[in-house]
């Protein structure tokens, strides 16, 4: 538990044995001498016996938790650099039909399709404090500050979770590239497939063969085995999914009917198995963060923009984008985010009217804000709302990064649909998808000042890495049919 054994530590405090985490604590209150370090790579001697490995606590918490699904299925993979970069082979290089020649003819030489591919592991960090009293407090017989790591560690399972499928360096530099941010690098995003607002099931299946068939495919040489689906999508699939293509949770052929819950769905090459998660782009999560936190925002963040929506005649994509029964008016909101990720009050919110093949344009500047701000959100609400809607009924419809200058702009030519269900298809083996981490996720020690309190913090260094990025799809865009949030109703 503690990095070393008795055998080191001798005996401990007056001859006694250290068993518990408060002689650890009466320990390291007779023997330490602070240097006020907190750099725990750094700490040497009396200084670094520490506890500090939290992994075994992460791993709890991420095991007994149903939010953490993608998180608890990736392998861990412990790499020594914060900068990891691997090969990618597309292809073998050469057509299958090109390989016979005459007796004397001429031999052509062939190479593979060679990618370098490079992801930066960034750190997820977050602070714990509790009074000296609570230090030597227990609740119910448990030990506050040990409750307060796990609560550390569950923000931190929470921040990675969400970070895997949609967080984008792009528009904060201190966040990983989740699973959608690489999709979209990889080869000018080939393997997104955005199903434009349909809520039909039998399109979702169907997008989902061809995706499993293509993969398969000479010069992939991979397979799909997972899926994430959120509640509507999951009921979309159970009332709607035809009984042939169902693998059902209980396993009872006799039972495939509508109505009753999908664990998988068939196809000729193998099942794709259908994982529960809360936290990828779906009507439930993409309202403005602070209608999501009731109202809380952190002390430090961007302040709030002032915005003008300005109709424009055409832009590229508007025309399959804003068609006529889409056109109409749109409340609009927008806020900003740091380097962190870390988002601010949403603007107040402003009106525009799009019309059949035009596109609406988003402006504004974020000079003013005294937190340097690194990219924004666009918040959209439904079609031709009578009044000016509530920030609740907004929802994410696009981001946008902030230039030098402190101005923004952003298009809306409808092409990422508000309120939507994102789907990832992928192949969950760990040579084509896993958790890259710098080390254990960690506990080391701040120091208080003025203060009868104990303070320390958690970091966990980490990204994902799509090894095959060619193995993975999302499929974007889509409406569950019972959804409670309709962009064009």
């Amino acid at each position: 538990m503690f990095g070393l054994g008795q055998e080191v530590l001798g005996n401990g405090i007056n001859g006694q044995a250290i068993n518990s985490l408060q002689d650890w604590d009466n320990f390291a209150k007779a023997v330490q001498v602070s240097s006020y370090q907190t750099d725990h790579d750094g700490m040497t001697g009396v200084a670094a016996i520490r506890k500090e490995s939290l992994e075994p606590t992460l791993r709890a918490v991420v095991a007994q938790s149903d939010t953490f699904t993608f998180f608890k299925n990736l392998k861990r993979q412990p790499v020594t650099s914060a900068v990891h970069e691997w090969m990618v082979q597309l292809s073998r290089g050469g057509q299958v039909d090109g390989m016979n020649i005459g007796e004397l003819g001429e031999i052509q030489f062939d190479v593979g399709d060679y990618r370098r591919k490079v992801e930066r592991l960034k750190l997820y960090a977050t602070g714990g404090k509790i009074s000296d009293f609570a230090n030597v407090q227990s609740l119910e017989g448990e030990s506050l500050r040990a409750r307060e790591n796990e609560n550390a560690m569950v923000r931190i399972a929470n921040a990675v979770e969400r970070s895997l499928f949609t967080s984008d360096e792009k528009y904060s530099p201190n966040k990983i590239n989740g699973y959608k941010a690489q999709l979209r690098n990889f080869e000018g995003g080939r393997n997104i497939i955005n199903l434009n607002g349909s809520s039909d099931v039998d399109d979702l299946v169907q997008t989902i063969f061809h995706i499993k068939a293509d993969v398969r495919q000479e010069g992939n040489y991979g397979d799909v085995t997972d899926t994430y689906v959120d509640a509507a999508t999951q009921n979309a699939l159970d009332m709607k999914l035809m009984p042939q293509y169902r693998v059902q949770l209980d396993n009872n052929p006799t039972t495939l009917q509508y109505g009753a819950p999908v664990g998988a769905i068939k196809t000729s090459y193998g099942n794709l198995k259908l994982n529960h998660t809360i936290w990828n782009d779906s009507a439930m999560n993409t309202q403005p963060t602070i209608v999501k936190n009731r109202g809380r925002l952190p002390d430090k963040v961007p302040g709030q923009p002032t915005i003008t929506v300005t109709p424009i005649a055409s832009a590229p994509g508007s025309a399959d984008g804003w068609t006529a029964d889409r056109a109409g008016e749109y409340w609009y909101a927008v806020s900003l985010v740091d380097a962190d990720g870390r988002e601010g009050q949403p603007s107040v919110l402003q009106a525009g009217t799009v019309a059949d093949g035009g596109a609406l344009r988003i402006s504004g500047n974020a000079a003013f804000s005294s937190v340097t701000a690194t990219g924004g959100r666009i918040y959209r609400s439904r079609k031709n709302r009578d009044t000016m809607p509530e920030l609740k009924d907004l929802r994410l419809s696009g981001e946008f990064a902030v230039e030098s200058d402190g101005s923004f702009e952003y298009v809306d030519v409808n092409q990422r649909i508000p309120g939507s269900s994102s789907i990832p298809v992928m192949n969950l083996k760990p040579d084509s998808i896993q958790w890259l981490q710098l080390r254990p996720a960690m506990q080391f020690p701040l120091f208080a000042t003025n203060q009868l309190i104990h303070p320390w913090a958690v970091a966990l260094y980490g990204t994902l890495q799509l090894g095959q990025p060619q193995h993975h799809y999302l499929v974007d865009g889509f409406i569950p049919e019972a959804t409670t949030w309709h962009p064009f109703k």
